[in-house]
């Protein structure tokens, strides 16, 4: 019985490196652990490696300082929270590096609940949302995060927003994003 409660738990994963790889190499990284929370398998078998999700995961990001992305970051394909260190901490910044989106909440099967909280979102480049995309339908919760200087080639530069979902948004700072072609809007659309 405990076996199969412990099957459809909720995870907590935690990401201890600003690396950007995929590698079974005893650390956990943010590219990892969505993969990790979007299959329910663990990242490798070393210790330090991702935990499998299982649920509603939370990843935890305890590394602070800047993980400046190789590629993009995989599609968040279901119910999720990704959280930067505390309050207190000097805070971790997500980096598109001119060439990719930066974050994609999005699970095309049907509607999901996330929530971001504590992070930076910079230097994303795609043609909607290139700092973060929400998807249609979702419920999303957005918390102490800066969504700054991004660049769409053709929708929204900084957050873009899915119709027919709820988002909320406390404490958001949102500046210096860019939007090229019709109907843009360089922040939010």
């Amino acid at each position: 019985l405990a076996l199969l409660l412990a099957s459809g738990a909720n995870a907590q994963i935690v990401v201890n490196t600003t690396a950007d790889v995929a590698a079974d190499d005893g650390q956990c990284t943010l590219r990892e652990a969505i993969e990790a929370a979007n299959t329910d398998t663990a990242s490798g078998a070393s210790t330090g490696e991702c935990a499998a999700g299982g649920g509603a995961d939370v990843i935890e990001i305890v590394e602070e300082g800047t993980i400046v992305l190789t590629s993009a970051l995989p599609r968040v394909t279901g119910s999720l929270t990704i959280t930067g260190p505390t309050p207190e901490a000097s805070g971790v910044t997500l980096d598109g590096d001119g060439q990719f989106r930066v974050l994609e909440l999005d699970d095309y099967d049907g509607p999901q609940t996330y929530t971001v909280r504590r992070l930076t979102l910079t230097g994303g480049l795609d043609r909607f949302g290139a700092g973060l995309t929400i998807g249609t339908g979702h419920t999303t919760v957005l918390e102490d995060i800066a969504v700054v200087d991004n660049v769409s080639t053709n929708g929204a530069g900084g957050i873009g927003l899915g119709t027919e979902g709820r988002t909320t948004m406390d404490r958001v700072y949102v500046s210096g994003n860019e939007a090229q072609g019709p109907a843009s809007a360089g922040g939010m659309r």
